[in-house]
């Protein structure tokens, strides 16, 4: 069993204390493969919304140029049902925090046909059951996340998914873990839905964006809590062997990146 992390930050600004902003400082393993040139339209079981294309070989050498969302993995055959099942540990005590996640939950769900997030009942902590853990509290090394005493340039890790694989490389189960408070101040609210969300965007398959104003953009600050269009045509392209053309056995993604 191989273990992926993705680590994802928050810094608060010397003015604005509240502004919080995360960045991406892990590679991920993946298979180099090739890629087509699938417009995400034309899923009809999807819809309209789900927008984007893969980049195409020939696009390498101008993907600078291009408004990209990185695809990391696929999900095993655990999907194959269409469903996911999630625990939300107990250790926050705040139905605030719990709420916050499970309108994340929500969204994602509204927003992906064939592959619905459902809670289970297995015991907390219990790999056995439960697709992805979500977790509060600390994630590395935090010693300056207890107070008010930093630099600007300075970041706290703010969210972290980590993605086990099977001997395949195949996503067989996650862990969701996300600070309740950095340098001091509590995340609550439309800070950590958003933060909910774009941990469970690199759960479902997802990497970061190079541009901002999108949810799985490098930093919250510059990016949105809304999903969109490009993130769903990402996780289609990211489980399409089961989400648009419903085979049987897992297969690796298409393309390493969506164009947005």
């Amino acid at each position: 069993m191989r273990l992926i992390s993705f680590n994802d930050h928050l810094v608060l600004a010397l003015i604005l204390v509240a502004l919080l902003s995360s960045i991406y400082s892990d590679v991920y393993p993946r298979p180099i493969i090739s890629t087509s040139d699938n417009e995400g339209s034309d899923d009809e079981e999807n819809g309209d919304d789900a927008e984007g294309e893969e980049a195409s070989d020939d696009s390498e050498g101008d993907l600078s140029e291009l408004d990209l969302i990185e695809v990391c993995c696929s999900w095993s055959e655990q999907i194959s049902d269409g469903v996911l099942k999630y625990s939300i540990s107990d250790d926050a005590g705040d139905n605030e925090k719990r709420e916050a996640v499970l309108s994340a939950i929500t969204e994602w769900n509204s927003v992906i046909k064939g592959l619905q997030l459902v809670n289970s009942a297995a015991n907390e902590g219990s790999e056995s059951g439960v697709d992805i853990e979500i977790a509060f509290g600390e994630i590395g090394e935090q010693d300056s996340n207890d107070g008010n005493d930093f630099s600007p340039g300075e970041y706290a890790p703010g969210g972290e998914t980590q993605i086990d694989v099977d001997e395949k490389g195949f996503i067989n189960h996650i862990k969701i873990t996300i600070s309740e408070s950095i340098f001091g101040h509590e995340i609550g609210g439309s800070e950590l839905e958003q933060i909910a969300k774009h941990e469970i965007g690199h759960a479902l398959g997802l990497g970061h964006a190079n541009f901002g104003n999108n949810l799985m953009s490098v930093a919250t600050d510059i990016g949105t809590g809304e999903i969109s269009g490009c993130e769903v045509y990402g996780v289609l392209a990211a489980n399409q062997w089961k989400l648009m053309n419903n085979k049987a056995q897992p297969e690796y993604p298409a393309g390493r990146y969506v164009v947005c």
